[in-house]
């Protein structure tokens, strides 16, 4: 499906198959609107004749006029499953420094978008890049990750996980290159993964939202991590009802995890300019 990327920024849409256009055939007046094509879009054709979802009258997306300005439509649809983090087209484009914010529902850390993207890069007949970022590559090696890939493992399915070594360090740093190891003046990209520890939290209003939720968690009725309120931020995605409690404690996490790290994220920018 990656051959049916669409790009959306705030200045232009559209795809090298398309051609671009700067006229965007939808509003995106508000910060949420935004948030809600944070991950990748893709004119997706399998989605478009899906016979059941004729059937139930569930759509998976919307026709748009195509940027190209003639009379063809495409079908936009949510690209998550080809690429969540929206990263591909950046990367393929040559952008020399990229910050990812992965808020994926991964409770388990198993960091499927990472891999979905390492992989078709790898793959990719026309530059194998490799995407590496250590911390998670050491993480989905060791026997913990494993451990915390096992449904019936409850040890690792929240997100405030004291022994984890992502939560503990959730910004991370690496780069795009064509060798098995970062050098100078490859590609950055910095790596946020949306996680929590309690200890560390700063904000008043993301400690006590924090608080709120985990006064359920503690009930010994719940198995700790299934119920998706325990797993914070790591909802699930299929939950569009955000309350605006919540939906503002994930962008206070972000806020928070990028300005306690912004020195790390400099500094791996600044690498590439060396």
């Amino acid at each position: 499906m990656s051959k049916h990327l669409i790009e959306i920024s705030p200045f232009q849409w559209g795809s090298d198959r398309y051609k671009f256009s700067k006229e965007f055939p939808f509003k995106l007046s508000s910060a949420v609107d935004w948030t809600a094509l944070s991950s990748a879009v893709v004119d997706a054709p399998s989605l478009r004749e899906c016979r059941a979802l004729r059937i139930t009258g569930l759509s998976q997306g919307e026709y748009v006029p195509s940027p190209s300005g003639d009379d063809q439509e495409i079908y936009l649809a949510d690209g998550g499953f080809t690429d969540n983090l929206a990263v591909r087209n950046l990367i393929e484009r040559g952008c020399e420094n990229i910050i990812v914010i992965d808020a994926e529902h991964d409770p388990a850390f198993t960091f499927e978008g990472y891999q979905r993207v390492r992989k078709d890069l790898a793959e990719s007949p026309n530059n194998k890049l490799k995407l590496i970022i250590k911390p998670i590559d050491q993480w989905l090696r060791t026997q913990d990750a494993k451990k915390c890939q096992d449904p019936d493992n409850n040890e690792c399915f929240y997100s405030d996980n004291s022994e984890n070594p992502i939560v503990k360090n959730p910004v991370m740093t690496g780069c795009i290159s064509s060798s098995n190891n970062c050098r100078a003046k490859d590609k950055t990209l910095s790596y946020v993964k949306l996680s929590i520890d309690p200890d560390k939290i700063s904000n008043d209003e993301l400690k006590e939202y924090y608080k709120s939720i985990n006064v359920k968690c503690s009930d010994p009725s719940i198995v700790r991590g299934k119920d998706k309120s325990c797993s914070f931020p790591h909802t699930p995605t299929f939950k569009l009802d955000y309350s605006s409690s919540e939906f503002k404690a994930h962008r206070l996490l972000g806020e928070e995890l990028i300005n306690a790290n912004i020195d790390l994220i400099r500094r791996n920018i600044m690498r590439s300019q060396e």
